[in-house]
């Protein structure tokens, strides 16, 4: 079963799910809800903004980690007015999308809540990467 169809299966509308925020402990963490689930997309509400989740977000991670399980990859969102980030979930959701919508924080707090991935510390920055990794 693909991660987007694991997503889709797990979740409902009504959940509700922190982003990852910084360090270890999660500082600076805000929550968000799940809204609506169609057929291809979850809209989530972050304060009043509601952000699409399309499922190219989670199939371009799911890619990513499945084709290099020792890989890790960067939570932070980007910005319009920042550079892009090699190797962060929101360039590679960037990438695949066309859109400048920053949505790693999201897309990462669902994959960690339903146990694909786990945030781990790579120096000062905060990055998932596969639960459980090929020894």
């Amino acid at each position: 079963m693909s991660w987007w169809e694991q997503v889709y299966e797990c979740i409902d509308v009504g959940n509700k799910f922190r982003t990852p925020g910084c360090g270890q402990e999660g500082n600076r963490s805000r929550p968000f809800v799940v809204l609506d689930k169609i057929q291809d997309r979850i809209i989530v509400l972050s304060g009043k903004a509601r952000i699409p989740l399309d499922r190219p977000c989670f199939e371009v991670i799911e890619e990513t980690l499945t084709l290099n399980p020792h890989r890790q990859l960067r939570t932070a969102p980007l910005y319009d007015n920042q550079a892009i980030e090699v190797g962060g979930v929101d360039e590679l959701i960037r990438i695949r999308t066309g859109s400048n919508l920053a949505r790693s924080h999201y897309v990462s707090s669902i994959l960690v809540s339903i146990g694909l991935v786990r945030y781990v510390m790579v120096g000062n920055k905060k990055c998932i990467e596969l639960n459980s990794k090929p020894k």
